[in-house]
């Protein structure tokens, strides 16, 4: 899947699956194992990648749809209490109206806060799928982030491969040489 500026995200799982003859070494591990030569101090990119798990859980989708189902809420609550009020004389000694105002008024405070921090999230979320040369609209921030935290889990268990494979194969001439020398 190549774009026009490179190649899509979803490809780097796909390194993983990229195998050697012997079926144990994988296009992943030959990366570890040349960024480990040639760049060393990028080989620990995933701890900039601290909240990308639980972003991969998270949907920005589903937070939008969420708070306009508040927001609906809260229009019905606004408008019962614009009802109520016009009824004062029939609503005599009914408490809803003085139960209800000061939530409404707390909830509407936190609800625009809310809302605000969503609005930042789907900017957010769009600049950083753009920078990606993802389009935020077709990529769900979910997949888009379950991406990063696959990859990220994938690259450290290559990482953990090439150490125990570059440990058997200096274990494994010291076997013979002990081997050799007790016979």
């Amino acid at each position: 899947h190549l774009s026009g500026q490179g190649f899509r995200l979803d490809s780097l799982l796909r390194l993983a699956d990229t195998r050697a003859k012997n079926k144990q070494y994988t296009l992943l591990h030959y990366v570890a194992d040349s960024m480990q030569q040639e760049r060393p101090e990028l080989t620990n990119f995933y701890s900039d990648f601290k909240s990308v798990e639980r972003a991969s859980v998270i949907s920005r989708e589903s937070l939008i749809e969420q708070l306009d189902g508040m927001q609906d809420h809260m229009q019905t609550l606004t408008a019962e209490l614009a009802l109520h009020e016009a009824d004062k004389d029939k609503n005599a000694g009914d408490t809803f109206e003085a139960t209800m105002r000061p939530f409404h008024e707390q909830i509407s405070t936190q609800l625009e806060t809310l809302s605000s921090l969503v609005r930042t999230i789907q900017q957010e979320y769009k600049s950083l799928a753009a920078y990606y040369g993802e389009d935020p609209n077709s990529t769900p921030s979910k997949d888009f982030f379950r991406i990063f935290a696959q990859f990220s889990a994938d690259f450290k268990k290559a990482q953990k491969d090439n150490v125990t494979r570059a440990h058997k194969t200096v274990l494994t001439p010291a076997k013979t040489a002990a081997a050799v020398t007790t016979a």
